[in-house]
C-alpha cells in the first residue's frame, strides 16, 4: 500500500513538473522598460490545432494558464495604445487568413491588433512567441503571424 501511494504520488509530481516546465517567457527592454509576455507552449503532435477554430473564435495563445503580457512602457500598435500594465492575451481568428492580437482588460474592456500573415516552408512543432525592440511573433503549425509597436 505505502509503496503504491509513493509511485502514485511520484507520478503526480512528474507530470505536474512536465507541465510547469512548458511555459515560456519571451522578454525585452526598451528604454530601460520592461515588456514580458508568459505563455504556455503546446506541441502538435501530429494534430492541425489552429485549423479547429472558427472565424470570429479567440485561442488563449498556449496551453493551460491564461497567456499574459507585463508592460512597464506604453506601447502603440498604429493608433491603437496599450497603457502600462497587465493584460490577458488572446488571438481572434478575424477571417479564415487573418488573425488578430487581442489584449483583454480588467475592465472588460479589449483592445484588437491586426497581425500580419507571413509564409512558412517548415512547421514549427512547439508554439512560440518571439517579442524584442518593436516587433511581436507568434508560430505554431504553419501560423507565423506578427506585428511591430512603438514605445512611449
Amino acid at each position: 500500500m505505502k509503496k503504491s501511494f509513493i509511485l502514485l504520488a511520484s507520478l503526480f509530481l512528474m507530470l505536474a513538473s512536465s507541465a510547469f516546465a512548458q511555459r515560456g517567457t519571451a522578454t525585452t527592454t526598451v528604454s530601460g522598460k520592461k515588456i514580458e509576455i508568459e505563455y504556455g507552449r503546446p506541441s502538435l503532435q501530429g494534430r492541425d490545432m489552429l485549423s479547429k477554430l472558427p472565424v470570429g473564435g479567440t485561442w488563449r495563445m498556449g496551453m493551460n494558464d491564461a497567456t499574459t503580457l507585463t508592460t512597464e512602457a506604453t506601447l502603440k500598435f498604429g493608433d491603437k495604445v496599450v497603457k502600462p500594465g497587465k493584460y490577458r492575451l488572446t488571438a481572434k481568428r478575424a477571417s479564415e487568413d487573418a488573425w488578430h492580437l487581442v489584449f483583454n482588460q480588467e475592465s472588460g474592456d479589449n483592445i484588437e491588433v491586426p497581425l500580419n500573415n507571413e509564409e512558412r516552408s517548415e512547421l514549427v512543432e512547439t508554439f512560440t512567441i518571439t517579442l524584442n525592440e518593436g516587433n511581436f511573433v507568434m508560430e505554431w503549425g504553419a501560423l507565423r503571424v506578427g506585428t511591430s509597436f512603438e514605445t512611449q
